[in-house]
């Protein structure tokens, strides 16, 4: 967590003196036939579905809309959505959640109407705040749990939660991973590029080649590149995005190739190749961009060496490299700030 020890002692000293001061005193309670001596109490009641929803027969036995992670759809009804209270995910019912759901399931149904691929997805994002009893009002905020049902609760909450003081202007910074699949230094330079474009707008971020990458779960975000041979992605970046395609779907995410030995791609706007395409629809990604790429004159192995003789030199665009990680800056603004 990202505050002071003080701080979070102070909120947990008001909490349970708070508690202490509403409870009776110490005793014994019998629940189920099990008795427990106590000297503080704190009862959940049962929390259940929706009447609305049980009258439907679109829930569960427990009243809760089945609802897939990612898209917010009924698992068995593709066309049926559901947010907040109704769904059955283990996150907070909280009207934070609804918050953040509602413009995924906005997108959704809005492509649903066009004809087009949805992309919104819904990464678990949820927020609380917490009132310690000194004039501020801390909140607790970022991912739940919802996108890594594998870590335990406590785990997962420190992973993504931050308190934030006073004016509540303070936010964490959203994690970005830029990976890259490049064979001669020449795509991990755009890489490298996006990653300083991105960490100016704020945003923590980690360049590294796509091969290295094991675990998405630090990430709140994704950027993809590879270089491109002969239409083909590099297999690097083509295997993080198989292997990692449920994670993706959970994610903001944008893929960028590399390779055009002309102007062309500083001219003009070069659509995906079919590789990149299938995998960009497999996953969702919200964009694609294709740079110039890099030849060096000394290039080893056929068939770079031989066209490097005739067709050697740089057409890479720093300008147009970081226009384009400016606008996927702004884009991760607008999601965080939805």
């Amino acid at each position: 967590m990202l505050a002071t020890p003080g701080h979070l002692e102070q909120v947990l000293d008001n909490l349970i003196a708070n508690a202490l001061e509403a409870s009776p005193p110490g005793g014994t309670i019998t629940i189920e036939g099990d008795k427990a001596d106590y000297d503080l109490l704190v009862l959940v009641p049962p929390h259940a579905g929706q009447e609305v929803v049980a009258a439907s027969g679109l829930g569960d036995a427990g009243a809760w809309v089945p609802t897939d992670r990612a898209t917010l759809a009924h698992r068995d009804h593709q066309q049926i959505f559901a947010l907040g209270d109704a769904t059955d995910l283990p996150i907070s019912k909280s009207g934070s959640t609804a918050h953040f759901e509602a413009p995924v399931v906005a997108s959704r149904i809005a492509s649903l109407v066009r004809g087009t691929a949805p992309k919104a997805n819904y990464g678990g994002r949820v927020m609380c705040f917490l009132e310690t009893g000194d004039g501020r009002g801390p909140r607790r905020a970022g991912r739940s749990a919802v996108a890594s049902p594998a870590v335990r609760p406590w785990a997962a909450a420190r992973a993504w939660a931050t308190v934030v003081a006073g004016d509540h202007t303070e936010v964490e910074k959203m994690r970005v991973l830029v990976a890259h699949g490049s064979k001669m230094g020449g795509t991990a330079g755009i890489a490298e590029t996006v990653g300083e474009t991105l960490r100016e707008a704020g945003l923590a971020v980690e360049v590294r080649a796509a091969a290295e990458v094991r675990d998405l779960r630090p990430y709140d975000a994704v950027v993809v590149g590879g270089a491109l041979y002969a239409g083909r992605w590099h297999r690097a970046a083509r295997r993080l995005v198989k292997g990692n395609a449920k994670a993706l779907r959970e994610r903001p995410v944008w893929l960028f190739s590399s390779g055009p030995l002309d102007d062309s791609a500083s001219e003009r706007e070069i659509p995906p190749v079919r590789q990149v395409q299938a995998l960009m629809d497999g996953i969702g990604a919200r964009g694609h961009w294709t740079f110039g790429g890099r030849l060096p004159s000394d290039a080893k192995g056929f068939p770079a060496s031989a066209m490097a003789k005739r067709n050697a030199g740089d057409w890479r665009d720093s300008g147009q490299v970081r226009a384009w990680a400016a606008r996927v800056a702004e884009e991760l603004a607008a999601t965080t700030a939805s």
